[in-house]
């Protein structure tokens, strides 16, 4: 056995000549230790290779990682290599204490069964997780996933994330695709379960087959797969992310429809919660899909007070609606202004410069539409 002390690498090769690091007999990394691969691994038996320290993988070409079925210790397994690597589980499932991104190009590929015993922290870089892969997060804890929040520096997982989840907590899935990720919020699951959300860019059949709104365009629509391992017997609310992400823009013509065997009536998210999630009113058990609302009117996101300017926030052919409701928020998330029937009342006069975030709920017999937008006010000098 080999116990490896603080910085001790296997070193890069020149461009173009072999960075394969080949493990056949036991290894190991102690506590502390660090260990970096330039290119490939490929471990030949389960149960001889153990990392109790930090194993990081800085591959500049397309290289492979081959891990068999078994425990790989506690330690991290760090990737931070600019180009594509796969790694592949050719047997059963292989176990890990802690996987970190930090690649500045490139993306893990996954291939197999790939469990995490402790933390999944995704700083930046993308793990593509094959149809018939796994990627299994086996800490319950909530904070056992982390990762950077920013569409500069985009990290989330491509495919499914399977989470285990405990009753009546609150989990993040960042989940994506390759133009943005998108992360989903499973708030409050009423039992014990393991869940696995994927992003899904597409309308599903089952969709489209039951028809949405009149006023709701199928094709620009995007969702959440929600698989239960208790198969839709636990319901959850759930909560979508509207921060630093493609979906921010489209915030104010959002319809979204929950995917069940039972329900696929419009329930559109309630109330801003906080500055990153809108969480749904209704607790549900399966999928949800957002639909871009095709609203044949449009609001003004700008103010400017002054001589004989309109100054109210005014929504056109209101006779259309049967209720209009309105609420306003300051940036610091406090409501400025509210009126359960709305009628053009809203007077950028009283109140000062600055952007403002307001939800506009439009009613109409049994439906409604609810546009999030903000709009700034600037007073005459």
């Amino acid at each position: 056995m080999v116990d490896y002390a603080i910085g001790v690498g296997v070193k890069s090769q020149p461009e173009g000549e072999d960075k394969s690091v080949v493990i056949g007999t036991s290894f190991f990394i102690s506590q502390g230790g660090d260990v970096t691969i330039p290119g490939n691994l490929d471990i030949k038996q389960s149960n001889i290779f153990e990392n109790e320290g930090c194993l990081v993988f800085m591959n500049t070409r397309q290289s492979k990682i081959v891990l068999p079925s078994g425990d790989f210790g506690s330690g991290e397994f760090v990737f931070a290599g600019s180009n594509d690597c796969e790694l592949n589980v050719p047997a059963s499932q292989a176990r890990l204490g802690i996987l970190k991104m930090d690649m500045p190009g490139g993306r893990v590929n996954l291939w197999g069964e790939l469990a995490i015993a402790g933390r999944l922290n995704l700083n930046s870089g993308i793990v593509n997780v094959d149809k018939d892969g796994l990627l299994l997060i086996d800490n319950v804890l909530p904070e056992a996933v982390t990762f950077n929040d920013s569409p500069i520096n985009k990290a989330y997982v491509a495919g499914f994330l399977t989470r285990k989840v405990l009753a009546g907590e609150k989990y993040i899935f960042p989940v994506g695709d390759e133009a943005s990720f998108h992360p989903f919020l499973i708030d409050r699951p009423e039992k014990d379960d393991v869940v696995s959300i994927a992003f899904d860019k597409s309308v599903p059949d089952e969709i489209r087959s039951y028809g949405p709104a009149l006023d709701t365009e199928i094709e620009n629509s995007f969702g959440w797969r929600v698989h239960s391992y208790l198969d839709g017997q636990n319901t959850f609310r759930p909560g979508l992310s509207f921060h630093n992400t493609a979906l921010e823009p489209l915030a104010s013509q959002l319809e979204i429809y929950h995917l069940s065997e039972a329900d696929l009536t419009a329930s559109v998210t309630s109330g801003i919660p906080d500055a990153s999630y809108l969480v749904g009113k209704d607790a549900k058990a399966y999928g949800l899909y957002a639909f871009n609302s095709l609203l044949d009117h449009e609001l003004v996101n700008f103010i400017y007070v002054g001589d004989g300017n309109i100054t109210s926030l005014v929504v056109p052919d209101q006779g259309r609606y049967s209720n209009i409701r309105l609420s306003v928020f300051n940036q610091l998330g406090n409501v400025v202004f509210k009126s359960d029937h709305y009628s053009s009342e809203f007077d950028a006069r009283n109140f000062p410069d600055g952007t403002y975030f307001y939800e506009l709920v439009l009613e109409r017999e049994n439906t409604q539409s609810i546009i999030r937008n903000f709009i700034d006010i600037q007073h005459g000098k």
